[in-house]
């Protein structure tokens, strides 16, 4: 698969939702127990990474695209055949959209046999024919705010045609309800333990696994 890096150094890459999302992925990494070692999965920009090593995780990353200099240059199709220790919890965000829908349940077989433990993923939500209201209230400064979002597609689009570098499909689209996305994951020995759109940042997904033996 031929795959055009975006320039991740941009601010048009850099947007403030996009640093929401890492903050979240960051929140669930070091949210789960006795987590020492992560696989990244589509490295990116190296934020992530970054910060997970500076807080004493140890973290191997993959990528496709040389110019991210991941630990393993690969295709998330073809792990097994190059990660060789296994790790505590595999990290793949805004990845699995970039193969074809009918790759990623072998893929999710492949993250179980790579994971000790933990999945974490991020999958993009369409915006378009999708409805995500979002409340938010805080009336007195010492009780917690109230979050809520919902995500209801009214009239789900037909996916364009891939290009170089673009995404096969989305949640939301025709032919990709949630709740299917969301079955592929128990169906390869995953329990999903939480999911929810992010709420800062809506388009991407968060679903959170514990393998099941």
């Amino acid at each position: 698969m031929t795959q055009l890096a975006p320039n991740y150094s941009s601010m048009a890459y850099l947007t403030k939702q996009r640093w929401n999302s890492y903050w979240y992925q960051l929140h669930e990494v070091t949210s789960l127990p006795r987590v020492k070692t992560i696989l990244e999965v589509g490295v990116g920009n190296t934020i992530v990474t970054s910060v997970l090593r500076q807080m004493g995780y140890d973290v191997k990353t993959v990528d496709m695209d040389p110019q991210t200099h991941p630990d393993y240059v690969a295709d998330v199709r073809s792990l097994l055949g190059i990660v060789r220790a296994p790790v505590d919890v595999i990290l793949c965000c805004q990845t699995l959209e970039h193969i074809p829908y009918e790759d990623v349940p072998q893929v999710l077989r492949d993250f179980h046999k790579l994971s000790n433990e933990h999945l974490i993923v991020t999958l993009p939500y369409s915006t378009l024919g999708t409805y995500k209201p979002r409340l938010l209230i805080k009336i007195f400064p010492f009780i917690k705010e109230f979050r809520w979002i919902g995500c209801f597609t009214l009239f789900p689009k037909r996916h364009p045609d891939s290009r170089p570098g673009g995404h096969f499909w989305e949640i939301g689209k025709r032919g990709y309800r949630l709740k299917d996305v969301l079955a592929l994951f128990p169906a390869q020995g995953w329990e999903i333990t939480k999911h929810y759109p992010l709420f800062e940042n809506p388009f991407h997904y968060m679903i959170v696994c514990k393998k099941r033996v």
